[in-house]
């Protein structure tokens, strides 16, 4: 089993960036679309930071499954996935509701500005989580060994 700072070092983090740029689309995206439409209230800023974390992480589970961390998608590890991302949205909203204490959540300049400083906290707790927790156990998704054909017999006579 890797340690600790091997995982961090390791190219999981690379991907793991890779992969949270695109559910950071996601994620800004469907925000702003849903806080359009229900208008700039904090407890709107909270339910479309929800609706779009939940997007976000559900593209991101199956990426992350197997690019990022090399297992497979089984229940096990969608469930340990979901308890995750369960306390990343909490970490995720209460920074969010935290910050917007400091700045107008009717600017939604601001808010998005907000919202990109929460990242940071739960983006950290989900890379740990999910290396040690949801995805730790990567025999699941070994590669499946390929058989080789047998030596073939020597040339020679063949009887039946």
């Amino acid at each position: 089993m890797l340690t600790l700072l091997q995982r961090l070092r390791s190219r999981s983090l690379g991907r793991f960036a890779a992969v949270g740029i695109v559910a950071a689309c996601i994620d800004f995206t469907s925000f702003n679309v849903v806080l359009l439409a229900l208008g700039p209230s904090k407890a709107n800023v909270i339910l479309a930071n929800t609706i779009a974390f939940t997007l976000a992480t559900s593209v991101s589970f199956i990426i992350n499954a197997r690019y990022t961390f090399g297992a497979a998608r089984t229940r096990r590890s969608f469930t340990r996935y979901v308890v995750i991302a369960i306390v990343a949205v909490l970490i995720y909203n209460a920074t969010l509701l935290l910050l917007l204490t400091r700045v107008d959540h009717s600017d939604i300049l601001l808010t998005n500005l907000a919202k990109v400083i929460a990242v940071g906290p739960s983006a950290t707790w989900n890379f740990l989580g999910f290396a040690l927790f949801a995805f730790g156990d990567r025999t699941a998704a070994a590669p499946v060994a390929t058989i080789e054909a047998a030596p073939s017999a020597p040339a020679g006579p063949r009887t039946h």
